[in-house]
């Protein structure tokens, strides 16, 4: 295969810049309009318990692989990197890593919202051009073995759950390019409806859920899984028991919500999910009919046990493994208490918790994760469980050291943010100074001091400003100590003080260039002169309050562990990116976390310019590692 024939009938795209104006804006409305929405899930057809079946797409010897990518259709460097990396066979220190016979994105599959366009731009086409590398890699490797071979030949399948970010166009989009069995190179879509079941091997099975935007199950999904654990289709013709165990796949990570919100609800919506799924109604108690001799039927009724194996997300922009341990008396069948925890449990006794949200989307700080996980507040609202880290990427210190980039790429990464504090200096200066035609000079029509009221208006509006985005954007404002609270009050009226004082320097400078020409001024070009004077100094003045605000944001972070999503997006760290290749066989589920530390940034500039020889090359030359040892857990 020719390098002319690798797919590029779409436009490579940029990571967004979070906090440019036109984001900011279509943000805000996209949240407003979404809010507004209907649940688009009850339009579905009936509920019956239907479900997935791969069982025929495990590999030779029985073992069946997921590559599990979540948060990803954001920037086109980090989107193709991990693309390319996760969708092939590799090898990984001494582990021998397949191509996943699924691959399942977790949430988020675009950003910053859903439209047929960024699927297609986003998503879906660098999902093409890494196909199309692969076979170029293929072709050239003549002499690779067949197992390569067979991985890249055979028929392979796509599933996903929607995030928040899907779901700001009512999941349209989403069911566009998920729901209506479609072919993207090797790859098919087969799913009809935003969650499900997924059979993939004899005994285990991969439950999507689909939370929405209010952190919600919809009654009918809850009834499908019910219906589903009771479905009279058995996979064991010898027993009058089965077992069934569980991945579950979920968008957003329910127990750190609740770390940085103890009000957060999500956590007990799941909660009760799994309690209701796992616990009080297990095990199921199936009626099944079986042929007989001479024509006969036997009935009989299944014991059919469900187990909780492993719980995947996304929705965090790093990866954090927790374990989930449940009070030993609870942990136990509703219907059969003699299967205590100790022999047959429906939730693993030490439950993973896996966060792998490094598909492509800018990275999340790690650097505050202990100690924010670690509060009383958390560990006082998780009934009778225990919840504990065990491991994150990045580490603290490779997290901490991108922090300082906020100051100054909020100008380098945002530029169009000036905006908004160009048209308040402009509002500011048209209500307290008198030089421009047409507008009245309010305080001196109302025979008020200026510097009462420019004080007000500078505190009042920087402080009212900030409070709102601390309090709309990072929950973990309301549980800070109080003289933290306190401290931040002081840092933020400092902050308003200094930005006024910006705005007067620019007025003393503008008074001192007027002073210099007679009044009244009816020369049109010093008229223009002057109004060239006002437009510079209000752009300069923009441009040092946009820069503390970067200031402000980087000091919020270090000093009161605010602002970690605004920090990082502002920056739009692309390192650190991760994803997991999962195998499964008769006894395990193995779940082996990638981490990508570092992306070449000139990708897409190939891409584009179509040198894809060299665009193939840095590809390739893209380093992978184990973020830790693989996960085990036992299927016995």
């Amino acid at each position: 295969m020719a390098y002319d024939q690798i797919f590029n009938n779409y436009q490579s795209k940029k990571g967004v810049s979070w906090f440019s104006a036109s984001i900011l804006i279509q943000t805000l409305i996209d949240l407003y309009t979404s809010s507004k929405a209907n649940d688009h899930r009850e339009e579905d057809a009936p509920y019956e318990a239907l479900y997935l079946d791969h069982l025929e797409d495990n590999y030779e010897d029985g073992s069946f692989w997921m590559d599990y990518i979540s948060d990803t259709g954001d920037g086109f460097n980090e989107t193709l990197s991990v693309l390319y990396k996760c969708l092939q066979d590799q090898k990984i220190q001494s582990h021998e890593l397949r191509k996943g016979n699924i691959v399942f994105f977790g949430g988020d599959e675009v950003y910053p919202v859903a439209s047929s366009e960024n699927y297609a731009n986003k998503l879906f086409g660098p999902l093409m051009t890494a196909q199309g590398l692969h076979k170029v890699t293929k072709t050239k490797n003549d002499t690779s073995d067949s197992k390569s071979s067979c991985a890249e030949d055979r028929e392979h399948y796509i599933h996903a759950i929607p995030g928040n970010h899907d779901w700001y166009d009512g999941l349209f989009a989403f069911k566009e390019y998920f729901c209506t069995n479609r072919q993207y190179g090797s790859y098919f879509t087969g799913q009809s409806r935003s969650y499900g079941a997924i059979r993939l091997t004899k005994n285990v099975w991969l439950w999507m859920l689909d939370i929405q935007l209010a952190g919600n199950f919809n009654k009918d999904q809850i009834e499908y899984f019910k219906n589903f654990c009771n479905t009279k289709k058995t996979f064991n013709k010898h027993n009058n028991e089965e077992e069934w165990n569980v991945i579950l796949g979920i968008a957003q990570p329910y127990w750190f919500q609740k770390s940085v919100d103890k009000e957060d609800k999500l956590f007990t919506v799941v909660d009760h999910f799994i309690s209701e799924l796992f616990i009080n109604n297990n095990p199921y108690l199936v009626n099944i009919e079986k042929p007989g001799k001479k024509g006969t039927k036997i009935k009989y009724k299944l014991k059919r046990f469900i187990k909780l194996k492993l719980i995947l997300t996304g929705d965090i922009h790093h990866y954090t493994r927790f374990n989930l341990k449940l009070n030993e008396k609870l942990n136990t069948y509703g219907s059969e208490k003699k299967f205590q925890a100790t022999k047959n449990p429906p939730i693993d006794p030490h439950l993973n918790l896996i966060t792998s949200g490094g598909g492509g989307a800018y990275s999340y700080p790690t650097h505050y994760l202990e100690d924010k996980v670690n509060n009383r507040a958390f560990q006082s609202k998780i009934n009778n469980q225990s919840i504990h880290l065990v491991n994150y990427y990045p580490k603290a210190y490779e997290s901490h050291q991108e922090m300082p980039t906020a100051s100054y790429s909020i100008i380098t990464e945002n530029f169009s943010f000036i905006l908004f504090p160009l048209l308040m200096n402009m509002l500011c200066w048209l209500l307290f100074y008198n030089y421009i035609p047409l507008f009245i000079n309010v305080p001196v029509v109302l025979k008020i001091n200026h510097f009462p009221l420019m004080l007000g208006f500078h505190v009042l509006g920087y402080y009212g400003f900030s409070y709102l985005l601390a309090n709309a954007l990072d929950k973990y404002f309301h549980y800070i100590p109080t003289y933290h609270k306190f401290s931040w009050n002081i840092m933020v009226i400092l902050f308003a003080l200094i930005n006024m004082g910006i705005f007067l320097l620019g007025g003393y400078f503008q008074n001192a260039f007027i002073s210099t020409f007679k009044y009244p001024i009816n020369d049109l070009l010093i008229q223009f002169k002057i109004g060239i004077l006002f437009s510079i100094i209000v752009f300069s003045c923009a441009l040092i309050n946009t820069i503390l605000f970067g200031l402000y944001l980087y000091l919020c972070n270090s000093l009161f562990r605010l602002h970690d999503n605004e920090v990082f997006s502002i920056s739009k760290v692309n390192k650190f990116k991760n994803y997991l290749k999962i195998k499964i066989d008769k006894d395990n589920i193995t779940v082996f976390p990638i981490g990508i530390d570092h992306i070449n940034n000139s990708l897409q500039k190939s891409f584009d310019n179509k040198i894809y020889d060299k665009l193939h090359k840095d590809l390739d030359q893209t380093k992978t590692k184990m973020i830790e040892e693989p996960i085990v857990i036992s299927l016995r």
